[in-house]
């Protein structure tokens, strides 16, 4: 049987974003990542979750052939957090607070995506 695929678009400046769900339990789709720097830009990541392993890798696209960074997005590790309200470019906002790890200390990622649906699609794939 062919795996279940959904996929939800929006548009925006952005090239809009787009996510899929597979059967497996993994997701993969474009998000945009606020850089490490106050001052960074947004970047459009390639993100692809790995619900079995709790890692969420992201990419620079979705061919996948640079690897930008890793995520551990286990309960033990990382508390995800989400934003009630859109900001001022109306994004909606899910913050991955990583703890301490042996390579230094730990981290808050930014991620915004676009439509609250994909927010929300994210949400419960982290949370699970």
């Amino acid at each position: 049987m062919a795996a279940l695929m959904v996929r939800t678009f929006s548009k925006s400046l952005y090239r809009g974003t787009e996510t899929e769900e597979e059967s497996n339990g993994s997701m993969a789709g474009y998000i945009l990542k606020k850089g490490p720097k106050f001052y960074a830009q947004n970047r459009r990541r390639w993100f692809v979750l790995d619900s079995e392993a709790c890692l969420l890798r992201y990419y620079e696209n979705d061919t996948k052939e640079v690897e930008l960074g890793v995520i551990d997005v286990h309960p033990q590790a990382c508390t995800v957090y989400g934003s009630a309200f859109s900001d001022w470019a109306g994004h909606h906002q899910l913050s991955l607070a990583t703890s301490q790890t042996s390579k230094g200390r730990g981290r808050i990622y930014e991620l915004y995506f676009i439509a609250k649906v994909d927010e929300d699609t994210w949400w419960v794939a982290l949370m699970a």
